[in-house]
């Protein structure tokens, strides 16, 4: 391996050490009802340079529902030493069958040694790197109604039913 090679990938290495994501309550994995929003509370730590956040997106092979990202309009810049709390959401489609829907919570950001804020700011010179993300594994389990909401419906429908089927 070339040298430039080992360097690059150290250089490498350290940008993606340099973020850390971790979760608030009620943690990574969510539970809710089919027609429900749940939310994922999560922190970044920024240990070293400026990031700007291009998006935080829920990745998934089995959907049940629609992310919506409530962080990237309202953060967009994190400095070093920085800890910044966020939200992303998911709406729970309302046609949702019991299921467990498992992904990544992705963060895309780009590093740079000098804050957008300053004055002497240069996108170009003061680009460190492009793309760069952070993740963790996230889920969301789609349950269905508690057994004690079809008790209490259960009485109803037999009333229902019971005068539909009575005879004129």
């Amino acid at each position: 391996m070339t040298r430039a090679m080992l360097l690059s990938l150290l250089s490498a290495a350290s940008l993606s050490a340099s973020v850390l994501l971790s979760f608030d309550p009620p943690g990574p994995n969510l539970v809710g009802l089919a027609g429900e929003t749940v939310t994922w509370n999560f922190e970044l730590q920024n240990t070293a340079n400026y990031l700007l956040i291009d998006a935080v997106d829920y990745q998934t092979l089995s959907p049940v529902g629609t992310y919506n990202d409530l962080f990237t309009s309202i953060a967009p810049e994190i400095g070093p030493t920085d800890t910044v709390s966020g939200q992303g959401s998911y709406a729970i489609d309302p046609p949702a069958p019991p299921f467990l829907s498992t992904g990544l919570l992705i963060v895309t950001y780009d590093i740079y040694n000098r804050s957008v804020n300053d004055p002497l700011f240069d996108p170009d010179a003061d680009l460190v790197a492009l793309g760069q993300t952070v993740s963790a594994p996230v889920s969301v389990q789609v349950v269905g109604p508690e057994p004690s909401t079809f008790l209490l419906l259960a009485p109803i429908g037999l009333l229902v039913l019971a005068r539909r089927l009575r005879p004129a």
